[in-house]
């Protein structure tokens, strides 16, 4: 048993006690100020160029929504389909020139670019098929847009997960 110490003394009579900081010393507050500042500033550095890439990223993708969504616009007859896939190509071209920095805003933009591309590849399928009368291939290439089509909320939402992290 340990000798019992004077109440309201914060130093103990044992030699391996660790005596407690006080929180009003002049001391724990200078160390607590530079651990925030030490803390704000790291977060502020590390974060940047993440926060900075998801907006560059974000605008790009919402700009290529409305063109896409102009295009969509139209009717998706082989010409309309035509005018998509330019649409989903420029889109997938103005993302890829981006100068992302990280990796896992690269990486998005990167599936992004992959999915546009797919699709317009598809719609550009689809609508040679419609003008060559090739019904059947042309349901084929339907229900592949389909599917690609099914995978963008996957991927927008994989983004702004990413981004509301930050």
């Amino acid at each position: 048993m340990f000798p019992s110490r004077p109440r309201g003394s914060t130093q103990s009579t044992h030699p391996s006690t660790v005596r407690v900081l006080s929180t009003h010393s002049p001391t724990y507050q200078s160390i607590i100020a530079a651990l925030l500042t030490l803390a704000a500033s790291t977060l502020i550095a590390c974060g940047s160029p993440r926060r900075d890439d998801c907006k560059t990223l974000s605008t790009a993708v919402n700009v290529a929504t409305d063109r896409i969504e102009k295009a969509q616009a139209t009717p998706l007859d082989p010409h309309g389909l035509k005018a998509l896939a330019d649409a989903l190509e420029k889109s997938g071209s103005e993302v890829e020139a981006l100068k992302l920095t990280t990796p896992d805003t690269q990486k998005l933009a990167k599936d992004y670019v992959t999915l546009v591309r797919d699709t317009a590849k598809s719609a550009r399928a689809m609508a040679a098929s419609g003008e060559a009368g090739e019904i059947e291939k042309a349901k084929g290439e339907s229900q592949n847009l389909e599917k690609l089509v099914g995978g963008e909320p996957k991927l927008v939402a994989d983004i702004n997960k990413f981004c509301a992290a930050e």
